[in-house]
């Protein structure tokens, strides 16, 4: 027979156990909620990642705070079937973040009305979580050996942004996903997947390119960026084309010397960059 203290503490587990799964019950509620007004205004891939264990970039442009969460989407950006002429596909759209930037603070704004007192914050490229492996965990894609996200339907031609939020979301998936290690697109880089010496990465370089990083740019045949890795990869193959209008009106698909280059992604780098690389790719090697 229980005593009086005992028949208390057992009362108090009871009643500690119903209050947490009424609250459990109200986030779930709460969750719900967020995905139906998310799915009302995008017609993109989104999904939800606990951001408690997801490391940061190397180069950590914003401060975490209190966040404990992300919504993470993507934006497709290949626009044709064809790749561009001498550019990298991304480099072929205008500038994304003039348009996810926008995109995605409209949204925040909305969701801060619509889920106070909880607290969202948009971000695309520098968030201060690690985006592929994020947007792996909130289920929209595997990672490739390349370190890229592949989504099923758009492969790793998507912008990732996510909206930052101190809601409690669970991963949309219990855990990542990676792709089947075929090997094509260590095979056909120039660099072997180093990551040091990335031809994207030379052809941003703002200091003279050393004649081992000129050879390799020619290899690309690329004024700016480089898409070898994802143009081998069999998961690339039959992907769906992008629907965004911004991408699709603004898409141009060779860099052309001297021309209007306002709104580009090789602009922000500064002009004088990506017309270094079109003389070098230009001039004929003796």
């Amino acid at each position: 027979m229980l005593n009086n203290n005992d028949k208390n503490q057992k009362n108090q587990k009871n009643q500690n156990i119903k209050i947490a799964e009424c609250r459990e019950s109200q986030n779930n509620k709460k969750i719900k909620e967020l995905y139906e007004e998310i799915s009302k205004k995008v017609d993109l891939p989104f999904g939800f990642c606990s951001i408690k264990n997801i490391g940061t970039p190397k180069i950590v442009r914003s401060k975490r705070g209190d966040f404990i969460s992300a919504v993470l989407f993507l934006f497709p950006y290949k626009v044709k079937n064809e790749r561009p002429k001498n550019i990298s596909r991304y480099a072929a759209v205008p500038d994304y973040h003039n348009y996810i930037i926008p995109f995605l603070k409209e949204i925040a704004t909305d969701l801060n009305i619509k889920f106070a007192p909880f607290n969202f914050k948009a971000y695309s490229d520098y968030t201060p979580v690690l985006e592929a492996k994020a947007a792996g965990f909130a289920g929209l894609g595997s990672i490739g050996k390349n370190g890229l996200l592949i989504n099923e339907k758009y492969g790793s031609f998507c912008f990732i942004g996510s909206i930052l939020t101190d809601m409690d979301l669970p991963n949309s998936k219990s855990g990542l996903t990676y792709c089947n290690n075929c090997g094509l697109c260590l095979k056909n880089c120039p660099v072997n997947l180093n990551k040091e010496i990335c031809v994207s990465d030379i052809s941003q370089k703002k200091q003279d390119l050393t004649d081992s990083e000129i050879k390799l740019l020619k290899k690309a045949g690329s004024c700016f960026g480089c898409d070898i890795c994802q143009e081998v990869c069999p998961l690339n193959k039959n992907t769906k084309l992008t629907k965004i209008s911004f991408f699709i009106n603004g898409y141009r698909d060779e860099y052309i010397l001297n021309e209007d280059s306002a709104g580009r992604a090789y602009n922000w780098r500064s002009e004088d960059i990506i017309k270094r690389n079109f003389k070098l790719l230009a001039k004929k090697t003796p």
